[in-house]
């Protein structure tokens, strides 16, 4: 996909918006959970659309892209974060707040 075509997507998209301005390492996409995610210019030209979508919106997990979250009161990569935090983002993504002993 061109860089051309993603940002059209992005600004066409209810769901999805521009986080900040590009930059030369990649894009910034916030989804109306806000989870932040860097999608690097290398993964725009290599993915189509609707991989990317399904990415961004949370439906199946990201392979290249870094992803952010803002669970831990502001945005951070989560790729280093310990087992509790993981599960607390999948659980937050489900919508279970429950507190589990």
């Amino acid at each position: 996909m061109t860089s051309e075509s993603f940002d059209t997507h992005i600004r066409n998209s209810h769901d999805l918006v521009f986080f900040n301005e590009p930059d030369a390492d990649g894009y910034y996409v916030m989804n109306r959970r806000l989870d932040v995610f860097h999608v690097p210019h290398s993964t725009v030209s290599e993915t189509d659309w609707d991989e990317l979508e399904m990415v961004l919106m949370c439906r199946r997990e990201p392979k290249v892209m870094k992803h952010m979250s803002r669970i831990v009161g502001y945005y951070s990569l989560i790729n280093n974060w310990n087992r509790s935090k993981l599960i607390e983002l999948k659980d937050r993504q489900r919508g279970n707040y429950a507190v589990e002993h």
